[in-house]
């Protein structure tokens, strides 16, 4: 999305230097004929229709996005719950404790007591059922008190990390769902509401570093630029603050001018490691340069 804005403002400025100047942007003492004229008009339409379709694939994701990170939520809370069934599955096949093996001993105790109550005649039905019973709950006991099978061991190893790659995997989505904030600082200004709808240019939030400053010219004509340098000392002073003067230093110059009504203007960035609590963002300064 940057690079098809970045695109397309390349193309708008050249084609408006064109109309303003009726001359070619990357060489100024070249008159442009109109098939000439005509190829940068094309190149600005097609960055524009570039431009929207990279904001329509924006729009997009973001709600593909929210969609995935409301189910990854989820999905990391059903992964655990997998993962802890898993390895109590696990324990329990390679150290039974002693309440399972207690409970074993009582169904073949009980199953024996119903067999002794049915032994007689006129009860065979009850007898064959009887035993059957003893002899699956002793089944039971002597599978619980045997050493785990090599089987049963990998199943539940296997089942144990199939768990842990599911919840590694859930929280590598809810991990991937989820925007962090590029440095610490302080949130300026929230654009957005619940239900807003929200374009591609609209930032969502202002986050703001205050322990230094900086401040922007635009106004810098050709004539003046000529005469300022990366590393100059810089006198700042503010309309709001007239008592405040703070030092700064020139840390970039923009290699490209702009035309504005004619003249052609150059943005510098003046970097102020000093700062004051009364500075807020957008005020209105006047830079002095010396040299």
């Amino acid at each position: 999305m940057t690079q098809a804005q970045i695109t397309y403002s390349s193309s708008k400025d050249n084609w408006q230097y064109v109309v303003d100047n009726d001359r070619d942007p990357f060489a100024t003492n070249k008159k442009l004929s109109d098939a000439q004229k005509q190829t940068y008009y094309d190149a600005m339409v097609r960055a524009e229709s570039a431009m929207l379709v990279a904001e329509l694939q924006l729009q997009n994701a973001r709600v593909a996005y929210e969609t995935a990170q409301r189910a990854e939520v989820s999905g990391v809370a059903a992964a655990e719950a997998t993962l802890r069934d898993a390895t109590t599955r696990l324990d329990l096949v390679i150290n039974p404790d002693a309440g399972h093996i207690a409970a074993a001993e009582a169904r073949v105790a009980a199953a024996e007591a119903t067999l002794n109550r049915l032994k007689g005649a006129g009860r065979v039905v009850q007898l064959d059922t009887a035993k059957a019973d003893v002899a699956q709950a002793q089944s039971q006991l002597e599978m619980t008190t045997a050493d785990p099978r090599e089987v049963d061991l990998a199943v539940a190893a296997a089942d144990v990390t199939s768990a842990q790659v599911a919840v590694a995997q859930a929280q590598y989505d809810l991990e991937q769902a989820t925007i962090t904030a590029p440095f610490a600082g302080t949130v300026a200004q929230l654009n957005l509401n619940v239900g807003d709808y929200v374009t591609p240019a609209t930032p969502a939030v202002v986050l703001a570093d205050m322990s230094t400053w900086a401040v922007e010219t635009d106004d810098l004509t050709e004539l003046d630029v000529v005469h300022v340098a990366v590393g100059d000392a810089v006198q700042v002073r503010f309309d709001a603050l007239p008592d405040l003067e703070l030092t700064g230093t020139v840390q970039g110059i923009e290699a490209l001018g702009q035309n504005r009504q004619g003249d052609i203007v150059y943005t510098v960035r003046v970097d102020i490691p000093a700062t004051d609590a009364r500075l807020q963002w957008n005020m209105t300064a006047t830079i002095e340069v010396s040299r």
